[in-house]
């Protein structure tokens, strides 16, 4: 079972193997090809994203504008509350250094006795700091 290959010179300058397309005008043309529907609503979602991100720099500059006021107070709510936060957990972790926390439990009861005393023991200092309070409010208010 020798198997014996021949070999055959094949004519490669000949001009009759020449394509009939390589000619000087000839150009190979491809059919176009055909999409399917999924193919087409593939492009036609790509294509509403685009204008959409296109578009979303000017939706958030025209909403921005007219919530000025509303998105100013919505970001300072949450800018007290992290700041509140902060304190709670400085002042959280303060109290857990020992003897600290009943340093500040000290200072406020003493602070509480000098205000009773100095503020509301006596009827002249009750309407001295009533008088201030009021003038606070005015200026407050208005």
């Amino acid at each position: 079972m020798d198997a014996q290959l021949q070999y055959s010179e094949v004519d490669t300058k000949s001009e009759e193997r020449l394509l009939e397309s390589s000619e000087a005008n000839a150009v190979a043309l491809l059919p176009p090809a055909t999409q399917s529907p999924a193919g087409y609503q593939w492009q036609r979602i790509s294509q509403q994203i685009k204008d959409f991100l296109a578009q979303l720099p000017d939706y958030l500059g025209r909403f921005f504008q007219q919530n000025q006021r509303p998105i100013t107070n919505i970001g300072l709510i949450l800018a007290a509350l992290v700041a509140l936060r902060l304190i709670i957990g400085i002042l959280d972790a303060l109290n857990d250094i020992p003897l600290i926390g009943s340093t500040f439990e000290l200072i406020g009861i003493c602070y509480s006795v000098w205000f009773v005393y100095r503020y509301l023991l006596t009827a002249d200092s009750r309407r001295e700091i009533a008088r201030q309070f009021e003038y606070l409010k005015q200026q407050v208010v208005g």
